[in-house]
């Protein structure tokens, strides 16, 4: 009989946990117009809090991100890969297919730096930018029409990235008239549709919780 009642309580345990979603019905602040380009301001390079490898590039159109990755040689594993790493002029092939990489040789031993570059966020068709005082939203559309939605508000040392996590910040999104909540995919889905004065509201109660910081490279914390 215990056994049973300690199944039963665990069995509850997973029904009241079950994971939820959330999403915004339109882009936001949806009573701002979308943008095209970020200001010139905003734009340059910044580095990842603790992580000086990875940087957040925000242009004029877009925002990538960069890692850089070290490679490191000495004549002895040149020599072992037989042919598969080898120098041209300036030049380290057989890293990257097709692309050479600019190396340095300290003593016997060859470096090379490759940035691997990705995309973060361009204003398209599904992904809408807008943009209030200073402050910018970062929308995507998602392939049930529905949005969710990034907040970046430039310092004076970088940016900060913030996001939502709904599941913490429910009493904040219930604050919001027009809060439905349908299933989706199998989760019981949250979606919302505020008033220009809801979000301003949610964003002042600090409902954008989780945040990424950059910092401009004069700024970079060094330990």
């Amino acid at each position: 009989m215990k056994t049973l009642i300690i199944f039963l309580l665990f069995a509850l345990g997973l029904t009241a946990q079950k994971p939820t979603s959330f999403y915004f019905a339109e882009a936001q602040p949806s009573q701002l117009p979308n943008i095209l380009k970020f200001d010139d301001a905003i734009c340059g390079e910044y580095f990842l809090k603790g992580d000086s490898m990875t940087r957040l590039v925000i242009t004029p159109d877009s925002i990538f991100s960069r890692q850089s990755v070290f490679f490191m040689f000495t004549k002895k594993d040149l020599k072992k890969s037989k042919g598969k790493y080898y120098t041209k002029g300036e030049k380290l092939y057989g890293i990257v297919e097709n692309q050479g990489l600019f190396f340095s040789t300290n003593n016997d031993t060859t470096f090379a730096v490759y940035n691997q570059e990705e995309l973060y966020f361009k204003p398209t068709v599904n992904s809408t930018l807008k943009k209030q005082g200073n402050s910018y939203f970062l929308n995507e559309r998602l392939e049930e029409n529905y949005y969710s939605c990034l907040l970046v508000f430039p310092t004076k040392k970088g940016v900060l990235i913030y996001s939502i996590d709904h599941e913490e910040v429910m009493d904040e999104l219930r604050s919001f008239n027009n809060l439905d909540s349908l299933q989706l995919n199998g989760f019981k889905t949250y979606l919302a549709s505020p008033t220009l004065e809801e979000m301003n509201l949610f964003i002042q109660n600090k409902g954008f919780k989780d945040v990424t910081e950059y910092y401009k490279p004069k700024y970079f914390p060094k330990k």
